[in-house]
């Protein structure tokens, strides 16, 4: 993925092995979300996760770990999304990940509709999104 710049002047793009402090600083200022889905803060083990960890039977080149930054290049959140899970032509989103401050002002919105455009255009025929049982936010989204 080249990048993708949403209307706000945020930019969504891939992050690499050399995001991993980025990586790691945005989970502690999330913690919320990790308090809530693994009921621990996070680790550096984590942040590694994000960009290795593989649903079965899928291969590297079939996932997606994005990173949104803002007009002054600051992760302010991370994507995992995986194509063709578990079926062909449906990809799967399941992590949508954003700094507490950068929450409820419709960045979030904006970054699934322009994700939605992006993966119709590689091929994508429905797009998935996993929510954890107990966000009671993330279901409303």
């Amino acid at each position: 993925m080249a990048s993708l710049t949403l209307a706000n002047e945020y930019t969504i793009k891939s992050l690499t092995m050399d995001s991993l402090k980025a990586i790691e600083r945005l989970n502690q200022e999330c913690s919320d979300y990790y308090l809530l889905h693994e009921r621990e803060l996070s680790s550096e083990k984590k942040a590694l996760e994000i960009l290795n960890e593989l649903p079965p039977g899928k291969h590297y080149e079939d996932k997606y770990s994005l990173g949104v930054f803002n007009d002054i290049n600051e992760l302010i959140g991370m994507i995992d999304i995986v194509r063709d899970f578990p079926v062909t032509g449906e990809w799967m989103l399941g992590l949508l990940l954003i700094k507490p401050k950068e929450r409820n002002h419709g960045l979030g919105r904006k970054i699934h509709d322009a994700l939605v455009r992006w993966a119709i255009t590689l091929g994508a025929t429905s797009f998935r999104i996993g929510v954890i049982e107990d966000n009671d936010k993330g279901k409303k989204f």
